[in-house]
């Protein structure tokens, strides 16, 4: 049976899911939410998820959500695929420290991002140049880790890099990747995979939501 994956669009975090399924060449089955509608609060996908939060798959009657935890799985599941280092090697321990950092420690940043972008022009200035003072330190870390290398990992595409670019995506939209020609070569990359072109991963975005995990 294909897995069954609850989205709003292509733009949300359920994005990097079908992106690494389409990189992986995994049949999948879409079961679009209509966010307007509030079909994520439905009873019917409270039952899939009780946070009411998207994405979520769905396979052989067993669920999971949080994008980074079904990127994690899935690369696990389809180790022929390549896209996640095997348990025994030494790359393992830096594929799930990105894994986990980045939904976790680089995401929250971006949602302020977000938040200040709907404050009053008087109060908007102060707080996007917090944004930036606390989103540079990540991008020295980001360019820094990746260096020449064109994939994050060992220099071999992998789900870090499904979650890493469209995140990276969405600093962008906030023009906060500046002056890191490496992070800016590296995202252009990412967008040129044709599996992410496919799904529509990089298209104009709204940033995250508090429903979009």
């Amino acid at each position: 049976m294909a897995i069954k994956i609850y989205f709003f669009g292509p733009m949300d975090r359920s994005g990097r899911v079908r992106w690494l399924l389409a990189e992986m060449g995994v049949a999948y089955e879409d079961h679009r939410l209509d966010y307007q509608k509030q079909e994520h609060k439905s009873e019917e996908y409270l039952k899939i998820n009780p946070l009411g939060a998207i994405p979520a798959i769905e396979e052989d009657g067993k669920v999971l959500t949080e994008s980074g935890a079904i990127c994690v799985y899935l690369a696990d599941k389809y180790q022929d695929k390549q896209l996640a280092p095997a348990l025994d090697s030494p790359h393992r321990g830096k594929f799930m420290q990105w894994m986990f950092m980045i939904p976790a420690s680089i995401e929250p940043i971006l949602n302020d991002g977000f938040k200040s972008s709907q404050l009053p022009e008087d109060e908007r200035n102060k707080a996007f140049a917090q944004i930036v003072e606390k989103f540079n330190p990540v991008l020295d870390m980001i360019s820094d880790h990746l260096g020449e290398q064109d994939y994050f990992i060992d220099n071999k595409f992998s789900a870090v890099d499904v979650m890493l670019a469209s995140t990276l995506n969405w600093a962008n939209n906030f023009k906060l990747i500046q002056d890191r020609p490496n992070v800016e070569s590296y995202l252009a990359r990412m967008k040129d995979r044709e599996a992410a072109q496919k799904v529509g991963v990089f298209l104009p975005i709204t940033p995250p939501s508090k429903d979009d995990e």
